[in-house]
């Protein structure tokens, strides 16, 4: 889980680094931006889910059950 805008690196720098060291683990970005993201456009990246902010604590909880039982991480 790690949100879009942080001090040093944001999210995106976070995927493409584990992306680029092959480090595949499921990958939750959070986001507050209301842009409209497309699975093209972060599947590349090692990112296996964009969620906007705010999220709802139960769906939260949905998005990382599903993250810990898909063999890929994704949906």
């Amino acid at each position: 889980l790690c949100d879009l805008v942080m001090p040093r690196l944001s999210g995106l720098g976070v995927a493409e680094h584990l992306h680029a060291h092959q480090m595949r683990i499921p990958f939750v970005l959070f986001t507050g931006s209301g842009e409209a993201w497309k699975p093209t456009q972060y599947l590349d990246m090692g990112i296996d889910r964009i969620v906007d902010k705010p999220v709802e604590l139960h769906t939260l909880k949905k998005v990382i059950e599903q993250m810990l039982t898909s063999p890929a991480g994704g949906p």
